[in-house]
């Protein structure tokens, strides 16, 4: 968006109302209660954010602003993608490729189509209203990766989400999926193939090297 640096003078949005990348988007009452995501104006905002010769400028820079601010501290489209958006890169600690540091670019990042120097690689598309990740999230990861680690071995097959709420004693049950996932994205599990659903534990060494997300980003801001 509009800025003092260089590249915001090239930037495709000075043509337009900072409301159409922001109040546009997301609406709030009367009472300046938050409303659900407009996903009309969503296109609209997007549509100048697509054609945009310093959407990844745009992108970085908002990365950067925000660290890790809570979702609800985030605001507006930038670099064509929404705020729940950019928490859940920050989250998912993917705004880059681990091997060659690239930066991907950000819509197709939250497409799950994801190009640097290594090529091209699948990620899990961001819906616009983000992962609902927080979190009470990190610390049932913490505590289904012990599990995992005390009670199976590489190669096990481990309980799906539903059984392993049960054995945690975890009483959301939208949240067990979600951990799931992210650990598959971690290379920690994968999804097996054939009749039914199941999932099979990783090699150890695997685990050894895991680092939770919230310490990844202490390590490169330190960096």
């Amino acid at each position: 968006m509009n800025g003092s640096a260089d590249w915001g003078k090239r930037a495709a949005c000075r043509e337009f109302p900072t409301a159409m990348f922001f109040e546009d988007v997301e609406p709030e009452d009367d009472e300046g209660n938050p409303l659900p995501l407009d996903l009309e104006g969503l296109d609209r905002a997007r549509s100048v954010c697509g054609r945009c010769p310093v959407r990844l400028q745009c992108y970085q820079a908002a990365m950067e602003e925000e660290g890790g601010a809570a979702r609800l501290q985030r605001h507006g489209v930038r670099g064509g993608i929404t705020a729940a958006q950019r928490y859940s890169v920050w989250r998912r600690d993917s705004m880059s490729c681990d091997r060659c540091g690239e930066v991907y670019d950000p819509l197709g990042l939250v497409e799950g189509e994801t190009v640097c120097e290594c090529g091209a690689t699948d990620e899990t598309p961001i819906d616009p209203e983000g992962d609902r990740w927080y979190p009470r999230h990190d610390a049932l990861l913490q505590k289904l990766i012990a599990w995992l680690i005390e009670n199976t071995q590489p190669g096990d097959r481990i309980p799906p989400p539903y059984q392993m709420l049960l054995l945690l004693g975890h009483r959301r049950k939208d949240d067990l999926p979600l951990a799931y996932e992210k650990l598959i994205d971690d290379g920690l599990i994968e999804r097996g193939e054939g009749r039914g659903e199941y999932y099979r534990k990783e090699g150890a060494r695997a685990f050894k090297s895991w680092v939770p997300p919230i310490h990844r980003h202490r390590a490169r801001r330190a960096a």
